[in-house]
């Protein structure tokens, strides 16, 4: 790229280098601190000749936010000598990136960090090195409008300087380059410096002692020349930059030699991290403003009622859509492989209503969540997908394709819901699944395309093209390194765990080692993956993450995790959490959720990995159950979501009497529908047949069948079905009890009852008169005479 931006001429350069700073000569030796005035001197010059480019005006800005329908990347360059900022480096990687990601990602932004640590294949020239780190500079120019995002750090070591004739012409010329500086420098002089860069920001790390002497000459510089060129680079920075540098400290830790190769390790990033994160935020932030933040400042006058009314719904509504959209994005911003798959499917959807997409596990199946809320409860979610299905019938003048990841075409509690579907010619459903043996049962007319597993071509294509987006190369060693060991295994789902784990990995030097270690079996790289994200936080606390969500039926609060991890010991709080998330993203999905997120598990061998590694006996799958119980029961605050999943758990535990108590409840009343309710109560009956003749069904007396509320419900008891509570809409079924729960309330005397509710023995008068002493205690719709209507909690 061409950089007309500096009008300071080469030739001015040439002729400054060959009066001033002529290296070649053994007979001139300039004075350090002389040395470094000279390099500032033509430094100045090209600050002061600088010819930025134009920014992009704000009115430009909102509307390319307005309209915008793919996100926009957000490059942040990293400069720093290597060997003594490794440990910061990794602190960026793991923790100040990810959040920073996670927030761009809501403002539909696509952060790219571009750290160059094995970046730079190891076999590269000196001006591909050179090339390497400059175009990435200038690639963060062009797609940040003239002001890249940038993070220079500085300690006691200067780095590499190249000597300047040795330099290829076309990068002294067309980078301007300043003889006697570093490479690091130069980052610094042509990602800020140079165009006074509001978006950059610097850290100078102080006061670091204890270096064991065998590693201080990878920390401190021994030429004097370098420091001289250090110090005035620190001095320099405050002078152009003084609100954007930062000073802090960090403490000797010991030696690391988890990446196969011995280093310092380094503790106390805190105070950097968040300085970091907090000047990125503000600077994308300034740069991007937030869609919502334009609205909110557009729309400072006050409305009336109905305008206020309407506008509350189109928040809702784009909210919605906001989350349908940035899950799309998510799922479809990398893909790889399967174009023929993709032709086909799209070619059956002109001729056919249904298409099923079948894989083996981790084959990467059509993902796609709808732009709706549904229940969690099985059965509330199958209403609500009629529903559904009965408002797109309207829509007739629209097609409509419906996606369902992941169904289960072995269960039978579906199929109905395919009665509606019948004679909507404008709606056509995608199913994604790992098996298809009952396909056939639901569907007489439909089309099914099988995915495989990458080839040797595909799976090159998919390592280059993820590894890339984040400036990483492989060599074509370590590329086959990776085939050979994936050649039984060749599944998207082991490809992305083995580039994401070389994507974090930061020491290039024993790369090769690293692929050669990681295994070719998916389960035994999850079981890798969680060990060492598990090494990065104490007290064992990812096990207890990974388990409490793997127990779950439909995952957990993203925004109550922390306090859920409270109640069991662990002193955590919103920030200590955020962090976890973003360590485990890979593992976990985040669905919309009641303007927050519903954290679960993302694929079923990730989940089955969890249950062999902690979940393997019934006392520990139990003891979660009962953490989980106590959390829905006492912390949670979304009530609805917290009344089915505590009933889930009671059942699985066995707690029936406690579930029979909390089912008569007014939550339970309020948030479980009558056929769930009732499906839950049948689980705790009596199995046993019951006595059916005139004598043996259950009464009530006559003061307690005009009672409100001994069976759970609002209506009277005479109204109310004796087992689930129900309000009884017709006049029932009458209720019986076996045998066995009959004798005790003396079943079958001629002339008394015992009153099923107030125990008391009740003597009928003889004649008509006898029918107005009781009520017959009947059942709903819902609640089947087939079993006694006795509970049993033995």
């Amino acid at each position: 790229m061409s950089n007309p931006r500096i009008k300071i001429k080469h030739d001015q350069i040439k002729h400054f280098f060959r009066q001033n700073i002529q290296l070649k000569s053994n007979d001139l030796v300039l004075e350090n601190s002389k040395q470094s005035d000279k390099t500032w001197w033509l430094i100045h010059q090209q600050i002061s000749n600088y010819n930025s480019r134009k920014s992009l005006s704000s009115d430009r800005v909102t509307s390319d936010l307005i309209t915008l329908k793919r996100s926009k990347a957000i490059r942040v360059f990293v400069s720093s000598t290597f060997t003594d900022f490794f440990n910061e480096r990794e602190h960026l990687v793991k923790v100040v990136f990810p959040e920073l990601r996670e927030w761009c990602f809501k403002r539909n932004l696509d952060l790219i960090e571009c750290d160059l640590r094995w970046g730079v294949p190891s076999d590269s020239t000196t001006e591909d090195t050179i090339l390497t780190c400059l175009t990435e500079i200038d690639r963060c120019y062009e797609e940040n409008d003239g002001h890249p995002f940038f993070i220079g750090m500085l300690g006691d070591k200067y780095g590499w300087v190249p000597k300047y004739e040795e330099l290829p012409f076309n990068i002294t010329k067309e980078y301007d380059w300043v003889p006697n500086i570093s490479i690091t420098h130069m980052e610094f002089l042509h990602g800020a410096l140079r165009c006074r860069n509001k978006n950059a920001c610097f850290f100078i790390r102080d006061n670091l002692t204890q270096i064991p002497n065998e590693y201080k000459d990878k920390f401190f510089e021994s030429n004097k020349l370098s420091k001289s060129q250090l110090d005035a680079l620190k001095k320099k920075l405050k002078l152009y930059h003084p609100d954007q540098v930062f000073h802090y400290s960090c403490d000797y830790d010991g030696i690391d030699e988890t990446t196969g190769r011995k280093k310092v390790k380094l503790k106390g990033f805190k105070e950097f991290g968040e300085r970091a994160l907090e000047f990125l935020k503000n600077s994308i932030e300034k740069s991007y403003p937030y869609l919502e933040d334009i609205y909110q400042n557009e729309n400072n006058e006050s409305i009336d009622t109905d305008e206020n009314d309407n506008y509350k719904k189109d928040v809702f509504f784009e909210e919605e859509q906001s989350a349908h959209d940035l899950f799309i994005v998510e799922k479809t911003n990398f893909f790889v492989g399967y174009e023929h798959e993709m032709t086909l499917a799209l070619n059956y959807l002109n001729k056919y209503n249904f298409l099923v997409v079948t894989g083996i596990e981790g084959s990467g199946n059509i993902t796609l969540e709808l732009p709706f809320d549904l229940d969690h409860d099985s059965r509330l979610t199958l209403e609500s997908f009629i529903k559904l299905l009965d408002i797109l019938k309207e829509q007739n003048e629209k097609e409509i394709i419906v996606v369902i990841d992941g169904y289960d075409f072995e269960s039978n509690d579906y199929f109905n819901w395919f009665e509606h579907f019948k004679n909507m010619n404008n709606l056509k459903l995608i199913f994604s699944c790992d098996s298809s043996k009952k396909v056939e049962l639901i569907f007489e007319n439909f089309v099914q395309v099988d995915l495989n597993c990458f080839d040797d071509q595909i799976s090159r294509v998919f390592i280059q093209k993820y590894l890339q987006k984040y400036n990483k190369k492989l060599n074509e060693n370590q590329m086959r390194l990776i085939l050979e060991k994936s050649s039984n295994n060749l599944s998207p789902l082991w490809l992305s765990f083995v580039c994401y784990e070389l994507r974090i990995f930061g020491e290039y030097t024993t790369i090769d080692k690293k692929i050669q270690n990681l295994p070719f079996n998916l389960s035994e790289l999850i079981k890798n993956i969680i060990n060492r994200i598990n090494m990065d936080f104490p007290n064992n606390i990812i096990k207890e993450v990974l388990c409490l969500i793997g127990i779950s039926r439909n995952g957990l609060p993203e925004n109550e995790i922390y306090l859920l991890l409270k109640s069991i010991g662990f002193d955590t709080n919103r920030l200590e959490w955020a962090q976890m998330s973003r360590s485990l993203k890979i593992f976990l999905n985040f669905s919309f959720f009641q303007k927050s997120y519903l954290v679960e598990i993302k694929h079923k061998r990730v989940k089955k990995v969890i249950d062999e590694m902690f979940l393997f006996n019934i006392d520990t799958i139990n003891s979660y159950h009962d953490k989980l119980i106590n959390y829905y029961s006492n912390i949670s605050q979304y009530r609805y979501f917290s009344t089915l999943e505590l009933c889930h758990h009671l059942l699985l535990v066995s707690k029936k009497k406690e579930l029979a108590v909390f089912l008569k409840t007014r939550d339970a009343f309020m948030y479980i529908n009558a056929s769930y309710r009732a499906f839950l109560f049948n689980k705790l009956r009596c199995k046993y047949l019951p006595i059916k003749n005139d004598k043996s069904n259950l009464k009530m007396c006559n003061i307690c069948s005009t009672k409100i509320g001994n069976l759970g419900s609002h209506s009277l008891n005479k109204n109310s079905c004796f087992i689930c509570g129900s309000f009884n809409f017709s006049d029932g079924k009458l209720a019986y009890r076996c045998i066995k729960h009959g004798f005790k309330d003396n079943l079958g005397l001629a002339n008394s009852f015992i009153c099923c509710i107030c125990k008391k023995m009740i003597t009928l008068p003889n004649g008509p008169a006898s029918s107005t002493v009781f009520s017959n205690a009947k059942l709903c719709q819902f609640c089947n005479t087939s079993s006694c209507c006795d509970l049993e909690f033995d």
